[in-house]
């Protein structure tokens, strides 16, 4: 039985690093990570650290699947956003499942696992990127229950190719008592329709 779980600051470097061999051997494969090629793993291991230490201030998290043997089928993580006024929202980012776990529910139980541990952390709104033709993680995220939000036309470069970013959001848990004011010209920083 697969296992998902948060790696924590402090865990062994022995998951941290095969975290980042499978992240680069996904980009070595032209996967749509939004990482360019071609990247070390040691390289990669270097923003794991980074990532590792925003984790130990509840600004971000590393979740993973394990088989019954301890090896990872997938993996993903979230960050806070760094905007004082968007402390709420974070990004949901390298959603990344072994091709041979692909199609077994790796992917569904990632997105749940950092949905609930950002939530935790105070997150609002989970937000990210994927790109226009990855029509699979598209319809994983949306089983999530992620909405499109919207799409910014040709802005990934591959080479000499261009592709869609599709822009998604899911709505996490709100705090009892605020005010959901979206695009109203009212409140702080508001200004009236020209």
């Amino acid at each position: 039985m697969t296992k998902p779980l948060m790696v924590h600051p402090g865990t062994d470097d022995a998951v941290l690093d095969q975290v980042a061999d499978i992240i680069a051997a996904a980009v070595g494969r032209q996967e749509a990570l939004g990482l360019a090629a071609p990247l070390a793993a040691a390289d990669y291991r270097g923003h794991l650290d980074g990532l590792m230490k925003h984790a130990a201030v509840g600004d971000a998290g590393l979740g993973v699947v394990l088989d019954p043997n301890g090896a990872i089928l997938g993996t993903a993580q979230w960050t806070r956003s760094g905007y004082r006024t968007r402390r709420v929202l974070a990004e949901l980012d390298r959603v990344c499942v072994q091709p041979a776990a692909r199609g077994l529910g790796v992917g569904r139980m990632l997105v749940g696992l950092l949905a609930t541990d950002a939530a935790e952390h105070g997150i609002e709104v989970l937000g990210l990127e994927v790109r226009g033709n990855n029509h699979g993680a598209i319809a994983v995220y949306e089983r999530c229950g992620f909405r499109r939000t919207g799409v910014i036309p040709n802005a990934v470069a591959v080479d000499k190719d261009r592709y869609d970013v599709v822009l998604m959001h899911r709505e996490l848990v709100r705090p009892s008592g605020v005010r959901l004011i979206g695009s109203e010209p009212t409140g702080a920083g508001s200004s009236n329709r020209r």
